[in-house]
């Protein structure tokens, strides 16, 4: 009897301390993120389309930073310059974006976050784009 309450309180201290660490590696606040990769799907579509929406996105983000600031906004910065400033609200491991201070959280997520990496998941007409962002 002694071992089970022993190893179910083990199990629950490993769990608790696997979601502590989870939750302080997923803030994005204060951190800046770049391009790790992209990809572009469309049902139908040619190699050669995917291929050019794919080009079109990477040379977009190409040298590109994207910043997190602790007051909720988020600045996309390309070769040093800033490009465009946005907002963001963090829940959990989901990221909502938008242009004003009020952003939408009644609705799917933008990005998500999983350790140091972000998929942003976006549409180009009807092409599905995730965009993996890396903590730099």
């Amino acid at each position: 009897m002694k071992k089970i309450v022993l190893l179910v309180v083990l199990v629950l201290l490993v769990a608790s301390m696997s979601v502590l660490l989870f939750a302080c590696s997923s803030k994005v606040a204060g951190n800046t993120y770049v391009l790790e990769s992209v990809t572009v799907t469309l049902e139908g579509a040619t190699e050669e389309q995917i291929a050019s929406v794919k080009s079109g996105v990477e040379a977009q983000y190409k040298d590109s930073k994207l910043t997190f600031n602790k007051d909720g906004t988020m600045v996309l910065s390309k070769e040093g310059q800033d490009v465009s400033t946005q907002y963001y609200v963090q829940d959990g491991k989901n990221i909502y974006i938008g242009s004003t201070a009020e952003v939408d959280t009644d609705r799917d997520p933008d990005g998500v976050v999983d350790g140091k990496n972000i998929t942003i998941t976006t549409s180009y007409g009807e092409y599905k784009i995730n965009i993996v962002l890396v903590k730099e």
